[in-house]
């Protein structure tokens, strides 16, 4: 499951006209082997390709599988 998603990661990826370095991708990959498992690693990259961000970020895991990462305004308005 973990290689499908690195592959549809690497297609995102070109389809954007950044490709991943060489250099990136062992970074990267170093980066999701050091998650608590491979489920989280498939959900950084899927959240990542669903926000339309360049990079991966990893989150604290919580129970919605796409939740958007708060603003600035969204502090300042109590959420």
């Amino acid at each position: 499951e973990f290689k499908k998603a690195w592959h549809k990661w690497e297609d995102y990826r070109k389809q954007t006209k950044k490709p991943l370095t060489s250099m990136t991708k062992v970074e990267q990959l170093k980066m999701l082997t050091d998650l608590s498992n491979e489920k989280q690693a498939i959900a950084t990259i899927d959240k990542s390709i669903a926000f339309g961000w360049q990079g991966l970020f990893v989150t604290k895991q919580d129970n919605t599988k796409y939740k958007a990462p708060l603003t600035n305004q969204d502090h300042a308005n109590g959420f």
